[in-house]
């Protein structure tokens, strides 16, 4: 891999925890007006992390796979390179798999939070003669 796709991997992970803390934080101070938009860009941004976390650990394993039918190198770099692919795909599994599950928790809780009644707004009631209709005597 080169320099520019560790930075732009790198930009991503960090926007995505960015963009999730503040979904949060939004979540927990009661500011409504932005908080669907908010989290519908951490959705987003979660799937994107998914989806680069994806293709690193199927490079990784790749380059784990590949190497050990190459025939110009020894066999201490051959090992060398196998643990490299694989500790890569394992780095990549488990950073994307954590930082998107967190996006998209968040951006669920979020999205929920934003559909509720505010202490301030009138709820709908059920109608008359219904009020006993969802008790059961467990008794019997």
């Amino acid at each position: 891999m080169n320099e520019p796709y560790y930075l732009g991997v790198t930009t991503l992970y960090g926007a995505t925890i960015l963009v999730t803390i503040l979904c949060a934080a939004i979540g927990r101070s009661k500011w409504q007006p932005q908080q669907r938009r908010l989290a519908k860009l951490c959705r987003a941004f979660g799937l994107a992390v998914a989806i680069v976390g994806f293709f690193g650990t199927a490079s990784g394993l790749l380059i784990a796979i590949s190497i050990r039918t190459a025939t110009y190198i020894t066999e201490s770099d051959r090992a060398l390179v196998f643990n490299r692919g694989l500790a890569g795909a394992g780095y990549n599994f488990l950073f994307s798999f954590a930082i998107s599950l967190t996006a998209f928790l968040v951006a669920r809780r979020s999205s929920r939070q934003h559909g509720r009644a505010t202490p301030g707004t009138v709820q709908a009631e059920a109608p008359q003669g219904m009020e006993g209709a969802a008790e059961v005597d467990f008794e019997k």
